[in-house]
């Protein structure tokens, strides 16, 4: 994965086109796009022991970003996000209780704010 930081450090944007693939599904992003990591509060930083840009939620934060900009199924984005980061490493607290909050809270973010589901 090739990123540029954007000022701030807070946010990435990819410098080269990314595949993954997950659950047996390929998913291609795009150069140019940004997002903001795994977006965890920083209040939760230390509890989860983990940062938006950690190895474990990093691949699983950039492809549930990039789905919920571009998809508009927000069921799908938020398993394949609980996937990757099993693959990935996060540990059974963090991957659950970050999939918990995007299922909560998650509608908030995405590009069809009144889907609900």
């Amino acid at each position: 994965m090739r990123v540029q930081w954007i000022s701030g450090g807070d946010r990435c944007r990819l410098t080269k086109e990314y595949n993954v693939q997950v659950a047996g599904i390929r998913f291609t992003i795009p150069s140019g796009f940004e997002w903001d990591g795994a977006s965890i509060p920083s209040i939760f930083w230390s509890v989860l022991f983990v940062t938006p840009f950690h190895h474990t939620v990093r691949r699983a934060g950039l492809l549930h970003d990039w789905l919920y900009h571009t998809s508009e199924n927000r069921v799908l984005a938020d398993s394949l996000f609980l996937i990757l980061m099993r693959i990935d490493g996060a540990n059974w607290a963090q991957r659950t209780i970050m999939y918990l909050a995007v299922r909560c809270f998650g509608w908030i973010f995405h590009k069809d704010k009144n889907d609900g589901k």
